[in-house]
């Protein structure tokens, strides 16, 4: 069982169902393809990182991106803590090898944020959650109005402008 997972379409129009929690709320690495015309789950490599909060995102070359995420839920010392456990790291999965590699890592950790395909094939991460070192707590939790732009040409990471505002578990319909 999973939830809080991802779903893309792939373009043979299987559908690649990756990360999320289980029944215990342990974010995964785990991944699996569902065919809809068999109607049958094929596991697959997993992911080099567990994550829940993720984003995932079909490119046109026929690959996913996927981004951020939370890659540990602990509790202690505070219930704030899986904030601490967010990623930067990116993967890119490739269903003509069926393999997972490393993507570039983002500038900012972010889980809850948005990935949006630009017309010219590049992906903006847009805010999120992540966290900012603090001298009295260690840190504290931060939203995010950083953005990152990934460029799947040259598999490349670089700062986008920065909204206007914080912003995270946010539908793309509402940035535009």
């Amino acid at each position: 069982p999973r939830s809080l997972h991802t779903s893309t379409q792939l373009p043979d129009g299987t559908w690649l169902i990756a990360g999320g929690v289980n029944a215990s709320n342990d974010p995964q690495a785990t991944c699996e393809v569902y065919d809809p015309t068999t109607d049958t789950f094929t596991p697959i490599v997993s992911m080099a990182t567990p994550r829940t909060g993720h984003t995932a995102t079909l490119l046109a070359n026929g690959k996913v991106l996927v981004t951020g995420g939370i890659k540990a839920m602990p509790v202690t010392p505070t219930q704030l803590q899986p904030i601490r456990e967010t990623v930067a790291t990116t993967e890119l999965y490739d269903p003509s090898t069926g393999l997972w590699s490393p993507g570039p890592t983002m500038a900012t950790p972010r889980v809850g944020h948005v990935a949006l395909v630009r017309p010219d094939g590049r992906v903006l991460l847009a805010g999120g959650i992540s966290w900012d070192p603090n001298i009295v707590f260690g840190w504290v939790p931060a939203v995010r109005r950083s953005c990152d732009l990934y460029d799947p040409a040259a598999n490349t990471m670089a700062p986008a402008p920065q909204m206007a505002f914080a912003r995270s578990l946010v539908d793309p319909v509402d940035l535009g």
